[in-house]
């Protein structure tokens, strides 16, 4: 993680997150379908996303954002391996939530972000998952 904080701070990050985000983590989400069902209902039942929500469109909206920027930190963090278990994808998922879920004022912030640019960011950022 400390590498991987590193680089974004060098901007060396840019260069290869896209690249590992279609080869390590669309093809592990196209392959197990269930791992977005289970983020949200994981979200859903441990967070306010909904109860802080002005209305449940842009609370969804701004869990989307959530999963997508989860995606990408896990992209970031295992980009040098050929593909992702389910124990580092499990990795991933906590670090991210050990910084995000507990920040209010960040998850805000994605939220504005995403309700703000959903489809094009999403259509760009998910790249070749299914």
């Amino acid at each position: 993680m400390a590498a991987f904080h590193h680089d974004v701070i060098d901007k060396k990050a840019e260069e290869y997150l896209a690249d590992a985000f279609d080869r390590i983590i669309a093809p592990y989400v196209n392959a197990n379908k269930y791992v977005f069902e289970n983020y949200l209902a994981y979200v859903v039942v441990s967070s306010k996303f909904l109860n802080e929500a002005e209305d449940f469109s842009a609370a969804y909206t701004g869990f989307a954002g959530e999963f997508l920027t989860m995606l990408v930190f896990a992209a970031g963090l295992f980009h040098a391996n050929e593909s992702i278990s389910h124990d580092e994808m499990i990795i991933a998922i906590y670090l991210f939530h050990r910084k995000i879920s507990h920040n209010a004022s960040l998850r805000k912030q994605l939220s504005e972000v995403f309700t703000d640019n959903l489809l094009s960011v999403l259509l760009c950022a998910l790249g070749d998952i299914n």
